[in-house]
């Protein structure tokens, strides 16, 4: 059984509690908006084409509706396939330099069945053990677990969850030990899929004890949203402190 640290469970309930009551859902369901996949694309040249790419920034639902259309579907033209890649990178705001972005578009060709096969009804922790071989083999670059369970997280099911520097940090501040191991911040290249199904088995067992709906709820409330990024806070308006609640409280304790 998940024992958890009652004193971080009840910041997080007070912060659950007041969103509830204050935040309407579509400024939540906005919370977190970073740049088009157009304007990301714009920052690589290659010598591939790609179907047309969405103009604006997808929120999360937009993003899954995008890909849901695509589901189960078998093969899948690859221009359209990397699109689909891309909208995810773009979501989840990648850095576009030669260290990061640059790097999982040169090597898009070794990972993309991974996501097609997602598509297709692949488990979420087989895909991750796929990933992570892919990753210590030096065939995928430029994307570590929390660029790499984004992509599980869209094109799966939905049963494997996002596992992000944010994510990871609530979870080990939650439980009051450090399942997820972490590399100044950020995720560890260093998890395997056991450490992800630990993971998968937190957020369930939390979702049970506070009464969320589904998995990604869950995941969304410990994710939280930026505390700082002026972007944000303008966007969210009135409404900022009360979403951000959670993230400040969890880099002031991690």
């Amino acid at each position: 059984m998940i024992e958890f640290n009652e004193v971080a469970l009840k910041h997080l309930i007070i912060c659950k509690d007041k969103i509830e009551r204050e935040v309407p859902s579509e400024i939540l369901d906005n919370a977190w908006l970073a740049t088009s996949p157009d304007n990301w694309f714009k920052n690589f040249n290659t010598n591939w084409k790609v179907s047309i790419l969405p103009k604006s920034p997808l929120n999360r639902y937009e993003l899954l509706n995008l890909i849901d259309a695509f589901r189960n579907q078998g093969d899948l033209d690859k221009p359209t396939l990397r699109m689909l890649i891309i909208s995810v990178f773009a979501w989840g705001g990648m850095g576009t330099s030669g260290s990061n972005g640059k790097l999982a578009i040169d090597t898009i060709q070794n990972y993309e069945k991974i996501c097609l096969e997602l598509l297709n009804g692949m488990s979420s922790v087989d895909a991750y053990a796929k990933f992570y071989e892919l990753k210590n083999s030096g065939k995928m670059r430029g994307i570590g677990p929390a660029y790499y369970t984004k992509l599980i997280f869209f094109f799966g099911d939905q049963s494997g969850v996002i596992m992000d520097q944010w994510t990871a940090r609530s979870t080990n501040l939650l439980l009051g030990e450090k399942i997820i191991r972490l590399s100044n911040k950020f995720v560890s290249d260093n998890n395997s899929e056991t450490v992800y199904v630990e993971y998968l088995n937190f957020v369930a067992a939390l979702k049970n004890r506070l009464g969320i709906e589904t998995l990604p709820k869950t995941e969304e409330l410990i994710f939280s949203c930026p505390h700082k990024k002026s972007a944000v806070k303008k966007r969210l308006g009135e409404f900022h402190q009360t979403c951000s609640a959670w993230r400040k409280f969890v880099a002031e304790n991690t």
